[in-house]
């Protein structure tokens, strides 16, 4: 499967050298890579929420100003 995406062996290399123990084998890097994957979703998820309930809040703070003038 890594054979036929060019450049991933060298990243699956530096990956194994940086990161994980000489004994990893390809199942422990493909799961660790999914995993980073997802807490990367996850954490990008979470800051477009927090954005959005940003947004929210200011535009009630803009809105309440605006009802007291």
């Amino acid at each position: 499967m890594y054979r036929s995406l060019p450049g991933i062996s060298d990243f699956l290399r530096i990956l194994r050298k940086k990161h994980l123990p000489e004994t990893a084998s390809a199942k422990k890097i493909e799961y660790s890579l999914l995993v980073q994957k997802d807490l990367i979703f996850m954490f990008t998820t979470l800051l477009a929420s927090l954005d959005q309930f940003k947004s929210f809040i200011f535009s009630r703070i803009s809105f309440s100003k605006e009802a007291v003038k």
